[in-house]
């Protein structure tokens, strides 16, 4: 899982999105903080997607918990990390995600010092070549490593020569 953060600013505002790559199948984490790092443990807090209720959270109510009006995609696949809401952390975990999973998340906190908070993550699903390689021998496990070197810009090139579309999101 990778994580990118790009912020711009304009005359009045300061805007960063935080960027979550993750292979599918996989579980995808979404951070989630107040620039205060409050305790969140009697605060509320709520992430969505397109439309969707993906996570609610209501001092110590919340959708893992019976609370009705999350949606259909994420039912009995978000987690929150209850221990650390004392430490001002929002985050959810998205487990086994899917294509589907790929958006605009966004994550606002009331009942701050500060008043509301809103940030906003982009998960993005991939399906990406993963190699796990293990060998005793080394002159082996080096042919191999040069032979998978040499493979990945073989397809490098073809693409470029050949301007060839290789989705990895679809």
């Amino acid at each position: 899982m990778g994580l990118t953060l790009v912020c711009f600013k304009t005359n009045l505002t300061c805007f960063c999105l935080i960027t979550v790559n993750v292979s599918q199948g996989k579980d995808a984490i979404l951070p989630c903080s107040p620039t205060t790092k409050e305790n969140l443990s009697f605060k509320s807090f709520k992430w969505r997607k397109d439309g969707q209720n993906v996570f609610y959270y209501d001092a110590g109510n919340h959708y893992n918990d019976g609370l009705d009006g999350q949606g259909p995609q994420f039912k009995g696949r978000v987690l929150f990390f209850q221990d650390q809401l004392r430490s001002g952390d929002a985050s959810i975990q998205i487990q086994t995600v899917t294509i589907q999973d790929s958006g605009i998340y966004s994550c606002e906190i009331s009942g701050l010092n500060s008043g509301i908070q809103t940030f906003n993550i982009k998960l993005v699903v991939g399906k990406y070549l993963t190699f796990v390689i293990i060998s005793k021998d080394k002159n082996q496990l080096f042919v191999l490593l040069i032979f998978i070197f040499f493979m990945i810009h073989f397809i490098f090139i073809s693409v470029l020569i050949l301007n060839v579309d290789f989705p990895l999101t679809h």
